[in-house]
């Protein structure tokens, strides 16, 4: 998918999108004040801060995030964070997949699945 120590625009990526999910809306538009903030490297994702903060706001109701051949074409993931004790994001746990080997309709049972992971991790570094 990629290599070791590429940076990608962090509203592209399923991870990206679900630390950014956590943040307050101010932080969120200081961090994509203008569409020049916007970087692609496909021709793919929200290219305004009103698409992305319809995105987030997706991402908030379904506990999840996900995007589907936005990094690499024909590769889906999703994404759950993982909060700080102050609940701030920590991390994000990502599972990406060939996108026709796993229906859409089964996305949020694997979100279930790593949520608990991202839960279990959040606990342990939060010391509880």
């Amino acid at each position: 998918m990629t290599d070791v120590g590429v940076r990608l625009p962090s509203h592209v990526t399923a991870s990206g999108r679900a630390l950014l999910a956590t943040l307050p809306k101010s932080q969120l538009r200081a961090l994509f004040p203008t569409s020049a903030s916007f970087e692609h490297r496909l021709d793919t994702g929200p290219s305004s801060y009103a698409e992305l903060s319809r995105l987030l706001d997706g991402v908030r109701e379904r506990g999840f995030a996900a995007e589907d051949g936005d990094v690499p074409e024909g590769i889906a993931s999703v994404a759950v964070a993982v909060r700080d004790y102050a609940g701030w994001p920590a991390a994000g746990i990502a599972v990406s997949f060939p996108r026709d080997a796993i229906a859409v309709e089964r996305w949020p049972d694997l979100a279930a699945e790593i949520g608990r992971v991202a839960a279990e991790l959040s606990r342990r570094i939060s010391g509880r």
